[in-house]
């Protein structure tokens, strides 16, 4: 599998080549640093639970409505 790295414009981006792989390397990364999903945004402890209370509050209203119809 190759892995392209990208700079634009002093960032830094991993490119994969399909979303298995994507998928693969998210689970990796997450296990390695001790199920902290909320480390892929940063490193800073605040700002990993700020993005985890703002994850918190999407809610996927396709769902929603799929659910809402069936009843």
């Amino acid at each position: 599998m190759e892995i392209l790295k990208l700079q634009i414009e002093k960032k830094e981006f991993v490119v994969l080549p399909s979303v298995l792989a994507r998928m693969g390397y998210k689970a990796f990364y997450i296990n390695k640093h001790n199920e902290n999903w909320a480390r892929w945004h940063s490193t800073d402890a605040t700002a990993q639970e700020t993005y985890r209370t703002y994850l918190g509050r999407i809610t996927a209203r396709y769902i929603n409505e799929f659910e809402a119809s069936a009843q």
